[in-house]
């Protein structure tokens, strides 16, 4: 799924969350400084998707790796200070596949960039196949190693249908400031047709829906108090399920960060994030 500009906007959505509405914390390992049980918690998840490569500054100055990596460094440090904000920062896929940085590199500095710039989690699009599973199981060793999290649930080996750990995992639990959040990841069902047969040999990419209906049913079971999901299914799609399909689903999905085009969905509305 490619986009024309080649820039990608980084887009924030804010989730408040009441303290006292929210499941008990007792057994969690809370931060160091969770917030008060009478204030309300508002992470802010800072996402980006289809940076295809591409990491210099466009001519109008807006995007690159230096302004995203930036606005990230900024909220890290305003959660440190503020007892009552926390942050987020995910990627919705399709890292890789198309700038020249990229191509030249194939891949290196697109994992060297996320690394960098500090995400939380990424889901792998169908253009981070492109360069072959070596290299994006590569980069998902590093990630985690780094403590990130790549995470799609409806990527599973062909032969058995486990998932297929070597590329990410299904889902990820992120115990914030006392608070867990449950994030499961999910890409197109068309990944395998829009590849080479060696860059996804052995693996199925399976109708998201059942795996992450699944998936967010043993979140809840595990206490977790929001489940989001970090899509690169698609938002509208006639060929394949896409995100509207899922969210009318998965009814305990709070949101749906999601790529191609670019949305942030949340229960109440479908609405276009805003640019920083």
């Amino acid at each position: 799924m490619f986009r024309s500009n080649l820039t990608a906007a980084l887009a924030l959505a804010v989730i408040a969350l009441a303290a006292t509405a929210l499941a008990p914390v007792a057994a969690v390992a809370a931060d160091p400084k969770p917030a008060a049980a009478t204030e309300k918690l508002a992470i802010e998840i800072l996402h980006t998707n289809d940076i295809h490569g591409y990491l210099r500054t466009a001519d109008n100055g807006n995007g690159g790796a230096g302004a995203m990596a930036a606005k990230i460094t900024a909220a890290r440090e305003k959660a440190k200070t503020d007892p009552n904000y926390a942050v987020l920062v995910l990627d919705a896929g399709d890292l890789q596949g198309g700038g020249a940085e990229d191509s030249f590199s194939r891949g290196a500095m697109m994992r060297e960039y996320l690394l960098g710039a500090g995400y939380d989690a990424y889901v792998p699009g169908n253009h981070d196949f492109g360069y072959g599973l070596d290299v994006l199981n590569g980069m998902t060793k590093a990630f985690r190693a780094a403590g990130g999290k790549a995470l799609a649930v409806n990527i599973r080996k062909m032969q058995g249908g486990d998932q297929a750990t070597d590329v990410c995992d299904g889902s990820a639990i992120f115990t914030i400031k006392g608070v867990k959040i449950g994030l499961v990841g999910a890409t197109t069902p068309g990944t395998e047709r829009m590849n080479l047969d060696e860059n996804v040999a052995g693996l199925n990419f399976a109708d998201p829906i059942e795996p992450v209906q699944k998936e967010v049913r043993e979140l809840k079971k595990q206490g977790v108090s929001v489940c989001l999901l970090l899509s690169h299914v698609g938002f509208d799609n006639a060929r394949y399920v896409d995100d509207k399909k899922i969210a009318a689903a998965v009814k305990d999905l709070r949101a749906i960060i999601a790529a191609t085009p670019t949305r942030c969905s949340t229960r109440r509305s479908w609405s276009r994030p805003t640019r920083p």
